[in-house]
């Protein structure tokens, strides 16, 4: 997966990684979570003896699909954005370390 968000600044990561200490973040979590089990659900629903039941089994699989793609690459890329702004940050200060060492 290709994280999303190539164009964040410093700025926009750490907000990006304050959402994620927030107290709503994991009822947006579960949230998400939700509509993808929903969407999957609703596949299954569709009766097979039902006119139309391929079309509609096909649309109902790609609502599913897309839904949890989407919700995915969104949860995926908050982790890695915030992975990397953890990685950065103790490279900064390693190499601030570094430079405060006596050689």
């Amino acid at each position: 997966m290709t994280p999303l968000g190539e164009e964040l600044t410093q700025e926009e990561k750490l907000y990006l990684n304050s959402l994620t200490m927030h107290d709503g973040w994991p009822i947006l979590v579960r949230i998400l979570n939700e509509a993808c089990k929903k969407a999957t659900e609703d596949v299954i629903k569709i009766d097979p003896q039902i006119e139309g039941y391929e079309r509609k089994l096909a649309a109902a699989q790609n609502t599913a699909r897309a839904k949890n793609q989407f919700c995915t690459d969104v949860l995926k890329t908050i982790s890695w954005r915030i992975t990397e702004g953890i990685n950065e940050l103790e490279a900064e200060a390693e190499k601030e370390e570094h430079r405060r060492a006596p050689n």
